[in-house]
């Protein structure tokens, strides 16, 4: 997934991408926005894909433990 980095006068923006010409908005429903000040390890991102697959019934990819 890319990394973007905020810093000065940047702003960001949640269901808004600017685009050259003008801004493209976001049309569907979002039920959850997990934010992060910071980059997190793969022990980090298994709680977080477990959390959400026991949350909104997700199956999870072969091998992914959740116990």
């Amino acid at each position: 997934a890319p990394v973007h980095t905020y810093s000065g006068n940047s702003y960001m923006s949640i269901g808004r991408r600017n685009q050259s010409g003008g801004s493209e908005y976001f049309g569907g429903i979002a039920s959850e926005i997990i934010y992060f000040d910071g980059a997190f390890s793969a022990i980090d991102r298994n709680i977080i894909e477990c959390y959400l697959s026991s949350k909104y019934g997700i199956p999870l990819d072969a091998g992914l433990n959740c116990d």
